[in-house]
This record gives C-alpha cells, structure tokens and sequence, in this order.
C-alpha cells in the first residue's frame, strides 16, 4: 500500500522455491524505484499522484534508478497504457519485478500483485506474461468489494 513517497509490505506469500528475493510485512521501500510503487502510484487520481510525485526525493540506488521527474512521468504515462508496472533492476542491482495495480471500483489503485525475480535465474519473459498478470488482476477486482 502507499504510505507517504514509500510503499509499505502488508502481505506477502514466500516462494516455494529455496531461493527466493527477501521481502518482510512491514517492509518500507521508495514508490519511484519499485514496480509495486509504480503500479500503485499511476492508478491514483491526478490530484494524489502529483502530490506524492512532488514529495519525491529521487536517489539512485543503483546505476538502473530513475532519477528524473520527468522520466518518471514518461514511466508512470507508459505504466497507465500498458496496465503493468516493472522495476528493472532499479533498487536492487540483481533483481527485476512486474507489478499489476489492484483497483477499485473508481479505478484507484488500492493494492498491487508483484512478482520479482533474480537476474541470471530468469530465462526470458514470454510476452503473455504481462497480459497473464493483468487478466487475474482484473478477476481479482471484479471479486473483491474494494
């Protein structure tokens, strides 16, 4: 969920896998430099995604961190076309995620689904897998009364 310029872990399910990329209910982490942040911040009204934008102190956290407004905006434009989020090695050096926004009714982003991965224990991303992400997203919300 948002909370503030960061996004705020309140429920996760492991990997069934041995290795798996660390993250902790609880967990605070930036909203520019996530795909969960990304996600949730483009399916807020224009209001509330200017004001959060605005707050942003944009750090690079590794050479891949997007650290301009205006490419962030370019991101969240393209992430509201294509209805997926990812983070391209953009917190942490060795691992990228994909992020679908949870909406409500209203279309705001109320929750995300990410998946992430290692680099190097990824084979390529099949092109269906975003739209795969997408499609059980949107059953998602057409389920819950959010």
């Amino acid at each position: 969920m948002l909370s503030g310029t960061e996004i705020l872990y309140i429920d996760k399910v492991d990997s069934p896998r041995s290795v798996g990329v660390m993250s902790k209910i609880g967990q605070r982490n930036p909203v520019y430099c996530t795909s969960l942040g990304k996600s949730l911040l483009a399916f807020q009204n224009e209001e509330e995604q200017a004001r959060i934008i605005a707050e942003i102190e944009f750090k690079p956290l590794t050479p891949h961190t997007i650290t301009s407004k205006k490419e962030f905006l370019r991101e969240m434009k393209q992430i509201r076309l294509q209805g997926y989020a990812l983070d391209r090695r953009e917190i942490e050096e060795d691992v990228e995620c994909i992020a679908a926004p949870i909406r409500n009714h209203l279309g705001i982003a109320v929750a995300a689904h990410e998946r992430c991965s290692w680099i190097g224990a990824t084979v390529t991303v099949h092109p269906s897998v975003p739209f795969q992400a997408r499609t059980v997203i949107y059953r998602v919300e057409d389920h819950i009364p959010l």
